[in-house]
């Protein structure tokens, strides 16, 4: 199914599937399929720390991640791609020290979400909202990527997603966590697709953003 489909109609758990893997209570676990359903709406949550191992995971058939939380970096710090982020939040007050392990079980089909002992006993220094606004995680941001394929404009995109009322078509963008997306944003992407311009694209008459 389309991910586009799916935010017409999200899991009628997705507000507590979010929460759920953002603060990680203690015994806290989802099937694989659960995982690889929920997982996405929280990517602007967490930054992989340490890669599986992909010998380990052949020998113990257990699939062994760390994560941390993404405003853990530095403010001003460079990212992998030595890109410095320019951010829309207070660094110095949501710097978060939170960190996971989640290990797939390939045989139970379990997976299982636990603090490091570093981080046992913290709470995250900021809420998902403030999170959300910082970065569009990558379940919307697909659903998005399928729309800008289809020739679209961002303008429509975004308006479609997040427009008031009658608006939007897609309800439940919101509770997936994609209250803050903009046609900036949108736009941008957009040109990363190196798309063609579309009869529905506002650069054919050299008026807006694409």
């Amino acid at each position: 199914m389309e991910t586009v489909n799916f935010l017409r109609d999200p899991p009628s758990d997705m507000a507590q599937r979010r929460q759920d893997l953002t603060h990680i209570p203690s015994g806290f676990t989802l099937t694989l399929e659960d995982h690889d359903l929920y997982w996405p709406f929280v990517s602007n949550v967490w930054s992989i720390s340490t890669p599986a191992n992909k010998a380990t995971t052949e020998k113990t058939g257990i699939e062994t991640s760390w994560w941390q939380c993404r405003f853990s970096r530095q403010p001003g710090a460079p990212t992998a791609s030595g890109i410095v982020n320019s951010s829309r939040r207070d660094h110095t007050r949501t710097r978060c020290e939170v960190r996971i392990k989640v290990a797939k079980n390939l045989s139970t089909g379990i997976v299982t979400y636990t603090r490091t002992k570093a981080s046992e006993g913290q709470e995250h220094s900021h809420s998902l909202d403030e999170i959300d606004q910082y970065k569009i995680n990558s379940g919307v941001k697909n659903a998005v990527l399928e729309e800008l394929r289809k020739g679209y404009s961002a303008k429509e995109v975004t308006k479609n997603f997040v427009g008031k009322g009658k608006a939007s078509i897609y309800p439940g963008v919101i509770v997936c966590g994609g209250e803050y997306l903009d046609t900036a944003e949108v736009g941008a992407w957009r040109r990363d697709l190196k798309l063609p311009a579309t009869e529905a694209d506002p650069r054919r008459s050299g008026k807006g953003e694409t």
